[in-house]
């Protein structure tokens, strides 16, 4: 679906599941991490969350459910009042800039 409807190539994607999603849609992670389970500390983290404040993409893909964690959850609480959820998806969500 990812690959269908969101033509960008670099989609931002915060999720648990990110490599094996970026695999199934083609698509390739903007963040510069392989894998999140890499990030351990808040302060790492906030190194994307200011990306995400500078560059303000139009979309984000954030993982839910099973699909998140605490550095999920800071990364979200750190931009949540730029996104609006537009569409939910089954381990995603995807977010619109306002």
């Amino acid at each position: 679906y990812l690959k269908a409807e969101y033509l960008d190539h670099r989609m931002f994607m915060m999720t648990r599941n990110d490599t094996k999603l970026a695999m199934y849609s083609g698509k390739v992670n903007a963040f510069d991490f392989y894998y999140i389970f890499t990030i351990y500390f808040r302060s790492e983290m906030q190194k994307y969350v200011d990306q995400i404040r500078r560059d303000r993409p139009q979309y984000l893909i954030i993982g839910k459910d099973q699909y998140r964690n605490d550095q999920v959850e800071y990364f979200l609480n750190g931009v949540g009042d730029m996104y609006d959820i537009k569409e939910q998806l089954n381990t995603v969500d995807v977010y619109e800039r306002e």
